[in-house]
């Protein structure tokens, strides 16, 4: 009996150490590589336009404007609820900037993407503000398929959308759920003890 009840309390403790979020991707932009990027299009690394005490902080910029996505993530992810955080900066005066962050699904789907933020007048899901200053987003999403992180800035002239501090995390299975699991386990293997 005292082996059953450790042996589930056991089993409890390894399932709930799993059950805090570990991100799953994140980038901050510095050292001056997009290793961790695809299809890189016109993304490049610069130093924070407004960015006046050091050490400078480095971002993500574009060259040009692009439509349906300029920068893809090198990673593919499963299916599945994520969390997502990330700052932008969209500075375009009195106009809007035209920054976007969405997915690519890479298969299995008739609808090849999904926008999670736009800029203000796409017309779209809205949410990204171009007012010359830094905001930080977050937004928990669910991908029904194998996706892509994608960026881009799609107004012209471009050069006026900055992303950075991106950190993307699978939903965890709540730790009730384990606990429930190895509770019946031990229940089960508790009545098995006693049947024979």
């Amino acid at each position: 009996m005292k082996k059953i009840v450790l042996f589930c309390m056991a089993i409890g403790f390894l399932c709930t150490s799993h059950v805090f979020a570990a991100s799953t991707f994140t980038e901050d932009f510095e050292g001056g590589s997009l290793i961790k990027w695809s299809t890189i299009g016109s993304g490049v690394i610069v130093d924070d336009p407004y960015d006046s005490v050091g050490p400078i902080n480095q971002v993500l910029n574009f060259t040009t404007h692009a439509s349906g996505g300029d920068i893809f993530t090198a990673a593919v992810f499963s299916a599945g609820e994520y969390t997502i955080k990330f700052d932008y900066l969209g500075d375009n005066g009195s106009a809007i900037a035209g920054g976007y962050v969405g997915l690519d699904y890479v298969s299995g789907s008739a609808e090849a993407e999904q926008w999670l933020y736009s800029y203000a007048g796409s017309g779209g899901i809205g949410g990204l503000v171009d007012d010359g200053s830094w905001g930080s987003y977050d937004l928990t999403f669910t991908a029904d398929y194998a996706f892509q992180l994608k960026l881009e800035d799609f107004v012209a002239p471009g050069l006026n959308v900055y992303f950075d501090d991106f950190d993307m995390a699978a939903v965890p299975v709540p730790a009730a759920v384990w606990l429930l699991g190895s509770g019946l386990l031990g229940l089960a293997g508790f009545r098995r003890k006693q049947n024979a």
